[in-house]
């Protein structure tokens, strides 16, 4: 059995820092709240047998631009991904 598995997210590059640090200081109320939104979709997303774990960026990336996963919007975005763990 698999120890972790993984999903890819696109999410606009103004999401980072409250992702990765738990830093919401940049984001509007609204902005906050389409994050919290979606952290509960992408532990529901989890595979069977599996629990969320964390979001880790990617080492290097080109700023892309696609639609936010995030707040459904088109903006620059990079792939996040989201690691889930072995219950």
């Amino acid at each position: 059995m698999k120890k972790s598995d993984s999903i890819e997210y696109n999410v606009g590059t103004h999401y980072l820092s409250a992702l990765i640090n738990a830093d919401l200081s940049g984001l509007a109320d609204e902005e906050g709240t389409a994050l919290e939104e979606f952290a509960d979709q992408v532990r529901h997303d989890a595979p069977v047998g599996f629990e969320f774990g964390h979001f880790s960026p990617p080492d290097e990336y080109t700023d892309d631009f696609k639609m936010c996963e995030v707040c459904g919007l088109m903006a620059q975005t990079v792939p996040v991904t989201a690691i889930y763990w072995a219950k």
